[in-house]
């Protein structure tokens, strides 16, 4: 198995597909904290992490219904998050 797998959800999105703001998702335009998706939707099988937004599958899925605290958290952990990927990519 390589080390970078993609998910999809029901009805065949990736996973940060589903937070990935578009003008017709107004849910999206409410949200405090918005995803830092860039629709590569790949994930590090050593680190769990989206190698393009650095979030895990749950948190993926679960952005919506994240708090902003929560969504703040995990934005602001993006940086220890990329070293530890780029550290398990060596």
């Amino acid at each position: 198995m390589s080390a970078i797998e993609t998910i999809s959800l029901p009805g065949g999105h990736a996973a940060c597909e589903i937070d990935r703001p578009e003008a017709d998702k107004p849910s999206e335009s409410f949200m405090a904290v918005e995803s830092r998706c860039i629709s590569i939707c790949k994930f590090d099988e050593k680190t769990g992490f989206c190698i393009g937004c650095l979030r895990t599958k749950d948190e993926c899925k679960q952005w919506k219904k994240m708090k902003d605290k929560h969504r703040t958290r995990i934005i602001d952990e993006r940086g220890k998050r990329k070293h530890k990927l780029k550290k398990h990519k060596q």
